[in-house]
């Protein structure tokens, strides 16, 4: 059995699909819902698990907005540690496979192109939990510590996802404002779900992975990309610099992923990021 925690997220909606497509049963693969698994309630969690009894977690869910995780300090720790660490410990218990993902906050942004034993800096809450999270992952002999970059892809509401935003404010004649100082290793979110997918069917797997695409880009890089590409006014893409002072939240500049490793254990690593871009044209949907 599979335990899939998040599934109505961004990139774990994606994730059984995957699975499927490399032989596992749909009907092996577990789904509960929000409230059966509750991760501001840590304490009920092995209760689940106990009645489910998977094989495989792949922890998904998390508390991931960055000013949120800053203005309720301690929910982000009861629900990105707190919660991690009692899934941890029943896999621990249980010789289950634990697969956590973390992100690229971990890291400060000073130097990029990070490496998966680089030390962690995080530099914000959310950063904090995450690292925290990937501390009492180790608790399970069997686990693998996912950090997966800036993700982009189609979402319901068609305007959460970095690309959505640029391309809704250019077919708006709106300008985009991007940051030409942070560069990310963009991947797309059915790309890092393939990855995640390989990882849990794998009979072993690396115990930390970066999850990302293969090249180090900027923000403004990103979207002149996107407007290329969806032909759309490149000029409107507007280049500006980020300033903590001007945001109130510590966000690292530079936290691209040397992601070589990925390209080397899994069969389909994430693509570049224009192929990634025209995918989305692709599958845009109407």
């Amino acid at each position: 059995m599979f335990l899939l925690t998040g599934f109505t997220g961004f990139i774990a909606a994606h994730i059984p699909a995957h699975l499927s497509a490399l032989g596992v049963a749909r009907t092996s693969i577990l789904t509960p819902p929000r409230n059966e698994l509750d991760l501001a309630q840590p304490a009920a969690i092995p209760m689940l698990l106990d009645r489910l009894q998977p094989r495989v977690i792949i922890h998904c869910a998390a508390m991931r907005d960055l000013m949120h995780c800053e203005r309720e300090p301690e929910l982000a720790i009861t629900v990105n540690v707190h919660a991690t660490a009692a899934l941890a410990r029943w896999c621990a218990a249980n010789a289950a496979r634990f697969i956590y993902l973390s992100t690229d906050q971990v890291f400060d942004g000073t130097r990029g192109l990070y490496h998966e034993d680089d030390p962690r800096r995080p530099i914000n809450h959310y950063g904090v939990t995450k690292a925290l999270g990937e501390d009492a992952t180790r608790m399970a002999p069997h686990h693998t510590v996912a950090r997966i970059a800036l993700t982009l892809g189609h979402t319901r509401e068609r305007t959460r996802s970095p690309n959505e935003f640029i391309v809704s404010n250019l077919r708006a004649g709106k300008q985009a404002t991007l940051f030409e100082n942070e560069f990310r290793t963009p991947v797309l979110a059915t790309d890092a779900a393939r990855a995640l997918a390989e990882l849990a069917t794998m009979p072993t797997a690396p115990t930390t992975l970066h999850v990302g695409g293969p090249e180090r880009l900027s923000r403004v890089e990103m979207g002149l990309t996107i407007a290329r590409i969806y032909q759309l006014a490149e000029h409107l893409c507007l280049a500006t610099r980020h300033q903590p002072q001007a945001t109130g939240l510590q966000r690292p500049l530079d936290t691209s992923m040397d992601t070589s490793l990925i390209r080397r254990v899994c069969t389909h690593p994430p693509r570049p990021y224009e192929k990634a871009v025209r995918e989305l044209l692709a599958a845009e949907p109407t």
